[in-house]
């Protein structure tokens, strides 16, 4: 396995990557509610002083263990640990079993227990068993983990691609090393919905595999407003879906079908292109030359064939591509538009030569509309 986080040179943004200042609001509130916890913990240790009598020593540990957990869980919370609300679940328990011991004197604590369990049931849903982001991290580590070693690229395996394309592996840095089985990438950036929409700050990663099993799973953490939206794409089995969830919450879209296949095919070839040119060779896809710095390329994949046009600059790299095979989202339905994504940025990481930015645009009847901006931050390959 060659592993690699992108180098400061590369990573630093050369325009704007978000809305900085919602990322901020997320932080502070982050912050606001960590500070709100660790504060109603140490109210707590109000209840331990008093009376050392046998009979109320059951309640003093109940109000000791009640601060502990919430100054910890607070401590989780402010510092963005994504399992804080483990603890917190348990604080809310037994911080409220401490209050019931002292109704009289203690009831406000109630107050601050119901803002705290919208927190912890917002970190449930974000964080848990069950949300967007664990089924990433379970899906996506089991393919990470089962992509294997292969053999090395040699000159002979570039004999039989268009020069341009030979080319570009060459300069990525592909002759000499292991075939690529898996690319796994962060990302940070920004995305919007609509072209008098606004941009949304955008952050995420995702894990691609080649070979026999070829699959795409991509984790999207926006924000907008303040407010987080999650997004996962997966791609495997030949099929694909779209999920999104605002604050973790509630499901808003729930997309499959032919146009997802379709779609996500379009970008898995995309992204093979991009992060990881050497699977390109065991891929199933026939090529045309088109003359100039272009080159055709079909994909075939699970029954499904998609098209596109590779553009390289004068130096061989990888600067655009273009696809009519995708299908843009138009309320309820979809509708095929030109999809292209421009390349930039290129940087060494560990031997290979990768493209640090990119852009997607649809071209349609109104004109080029940019809807995606990102960098890279940290990419490896196994």
């Amino acid at each position: 396995m060659t592993a690699a986080t992108v180098p400061a040179a590369l990573a630093a943004p050369t325009r704007p990557v978000g809305d900085v200042r919602a990322i901020g609001a997320r932080r502070v509130v982050r912050v606001t509610l960590g500070a709100v916890a660790v504060a109603h913990g140490l109210v707590h240790l109000m209840g331990v002083s008093g009376s050392v009598a046998d009979e109320q020593l059951g309640t003093r540990v109940l109000w000791a263990a009640a601060a502990l957990a919430w100054v910890t869980a607070g401590l989780g919370l402010a510092t963005g640990r994504r399992r804080w609300w483990v603890l917190g679940a348990p604080a809310l328990l037994l911080s409220q079993a401490a209050i019931a011991t002292s109704w009289a004197d203690a009831k406000a604590g109630t107050v601050a227990n119901a803002a705290l369990l919208v927190a912890v049931l917002h970190g449930y849903a974000v964080e848990g068993p069950h949300s967007l982001r664990a089924r990433y991290r379970r899906e996506a580590g089991e393919a990470w983990a089962q992509a294997g070693p292969r053999g090395l690229v040699t000159e002979a395996d570039l004999a039989a691609l268009p020069p341009l394309v030979a080319g570009y592996l060459r300069r990525t840095g592909a002759v000499g090393r292991p075939r690529v089985a898996a690319v796994r990438a962060t990302f940070s950036g920004r995305m919007r919905q609509g072209e008098r929409r606004p941009w949304m700050s955008l952050r995420g990663e995702q894990v691609n595999t080649y070979g026999e099993h070829v699959t795409r799973r991509a984790l999207f953490d926006a924000t907008l407003r303040g407010v987080a939206i999650d997004g996962l794409h997966v791609m495997a089995d030949g099929h694909a879906t779209m999920t999104i969830r605002p604050a973790g919450l509630l499901t808003v879209v729930d997309a499959s079908g032919h146009e997802m296949d379709q779609g996500e095919t379009v970008t898995a070839l995309n992204d093979m292109c991009f992060l990881a040119p050497a699977a390109l060779l065991d891929a199933d896809v026939a090529w045309h030359e088109t003359g100039g710095r272009t080159v055709g390329v079909e994909y075939r994949l699970a029954g499904r064939t998609v098209r596109a046009t590779l553009v390289f600059d004068e130096a061989g790299d990888l600067v655009d591509f273009v696809s009519d095979d995708r299908f843009r989202s138009a309320g309820p339905s979809f509708v095929s538009q030109r999809w292209s994504t421009p390349l930039g940025g290129y940087r060494d990481v560990a031997g290979r030569r990768v493209a640090s930015q990119g852009d997607a645009r649809w071209d349609g009847p109104e004109g080029r509309f940019p809807y995606i901006e990102l960098r890279i931050d940290a990419i490896e390959w196994r």
